[in-house]
């Protein structure tokens, strides 16, 4: 028996390549436009609540810091708060100095004072604008409550007795 060679056919189909149209394009920027319009005031309201956080954490360092400085000298330390509209400093004793009072600097040499929009809303007792640190580890029993220009608001709690500093 013989066999019979079999035919194959290639079939070759042309296709269409499509590009993208105009149309498509602009329905796409679009898009992008309002999801980038629905996120960035987001990303500022949250920005702006990390830095009120970051702040008062570096405040409740700064307080820690006195506290201890307070011991290990066996000084009266003092931090001063002075809260304007626009922002609040904090000044400290100048070691060097004596009992100069200098704005006080932080972690590479970054001045404590509070970045546009934060200010101080309240500081219990009403008035105070001066927190004592005692050679014993207490200090002054003060609640400041800072606030941001989306009105939220972040409590540091100085408790006097156990000399506990507290982030609320």
């Amino acid at each position: 028996m013989k066999l019979k060679p079999k035919m194959i056919f290639a079939i070759s189909v042309l296709k269409k390549h499509r590009a993208v149209t105009f149309i498509e394009l602009l329905v796409v920027i679009a898009i992008i436009g309002i999801m980038a319009g629905i996120t960035l005031p987001n990303l500022k309201i949250t920005h702006s609540n990390f830095e009120l956080e970051s702040f008062v954490k570096d405040v409740s360092y700064l307080a820690r810091y006195l506290q201890s400085s307070s011991i290990a000298y066996n000084k009266l330390y003092r931090m001063d708060i002075t809260p304007n509209n626009e922002h609040a400093e904090f000044q400290g004793l100048n070691r060097e100095r004596g009992a100069d009072f200098i704005p006080l600097k932080g972690r590479f040499g970054k001045i404590y004072q509070s970045p546009a929009g934060i200010t101080i809303s309240s500081i219990e007792p009403s008035g105070k604008t001066s927190i004592f640190f005692y050679p014993d580890g207490s200090l002054d029993k003060t609640d400041i409550v800072f606030k941001n220009k989306y009105n939220k608001e972040v409590k540091l709690i100085l408790k006097g007795t156990g000399s506990s500093i507290q982030i609320k």
